[in-house]
């Protein structure tokens, strides 16, 4: 069980302004070792979120509903780790449209949008200390693919001005390499994780949409872009509380430029 929250941004340029967002959730699972080096398991979970846009005067809503099936193969200090994923997401825009001498409406816009997520993780545990507290070093190497697919919708409101917008379909395909390092003192676990993070694929964000009034004529514009490389920095700590019983507190974080995203994760781990 898991509770989590987060937030980032997405640097504008000459053509966007700054997309800026927040999000909030749960998580819940379940996992089952049939065997000392397998872990299998599953997950569901439920996010929510804001996003905005520097300079407009409009926000974005998102519920988010997702589960994953996952699991884990350790062999001498070699591990493998695999995910897969599926989110559905409920979106909502509302925004004023602002013109010289005339009432400022409200457009307002609701679609869906579903997603798919891939994920594979290798790496080799190395001890840096025999004795107390246990140190070690894991170099590992990640491979993460998704493709997500938006609905198109037509905004309502603003009459012949509100939108009509075309569906959407966002891929990415990234790589991350770079090192675990965990110290364990007692009943705590230490782990700090740094890293460098790379997109394969396209990074720009095309919208196409035309007027109410005119469907026949539209065109294409292009959101703030997301950095191809970043740095990844985490930092986890997991304590036992009781003999089953056991809580942790994790910060992930992606800085690349000036697009970053932070997440801040606590939960409790209960085994029996």
């Amino acid at each position: 069980m898991s509770a989590l929250g987060g937030l980032g941004s997405v640097p504008g340029d000459g053509n966007a302004s700054t997309l800026t967002y927040n999000l909030g959730g749960i998580a819940v699972g379940a996992d089952w070792r049939p065997d000392p080096r397998i872990l299998l398991g599953a997950s569901v979970g439920y996010l929510t979120g804001s996003q905005w846009v520097s300079g407009f005067d409009g926000r974005g809503t998102t519920d988010v509903f997702n589960a994953s099936l996952y699991a884990s193969f350790v062999w001498s200090g070699v591990y493998i780790d695999g995910v897969a994923g599926y989110a559905n997401a409920a979106n909502r825009l509302t925004r004023s449209i602002a013109i010289a001498a005339l009432a400022t409406p409200t457009a307002s816009g609701t679609t869906a949008a579903n997603q798919f997520l891939g994920q594979v993780e290798t790496g080799y545990r190395i001890a840096l200390d025999a004795l107390s507290p246990a140190l070690s070093a894991t170099p590992f190497a990640r491979l993460q693919g998704s493709t997500s697919s938006q609905a198109g919708f037509g905004e309502s409101g603003p009459g012949s001005l509100g939108l009509l917008v075309a569906p959407q379909v966002t891929n990415s395909l990234r790589s991350t390499l770079g090192a675990d390092f965990r110290a364990t003192i007692r009943d705590v676990d230490i782990d700090v994780r740094l890293g460098w993070l790379h997109e394969y694929a396209d990074t720009s964000r095309p919208l196409t949409a035309s007027f109410a009034g005119a469907p026949g004529i539209s065109w294409t514009v292009f959101g703030a872009t997301p950095q191809r490389d970043s740095a990844l920095i985490g930092l986890a700590t997991t304590a036992t509380v009781a003999g089953a019983a056991r809580v942790f507190l994790r910060y992930e974080g992606e800085v690349g430029g000036t697009t970053d995203n932070h997440t801040l994760t606590v939960g409790l781990r209960l085994s029996w």
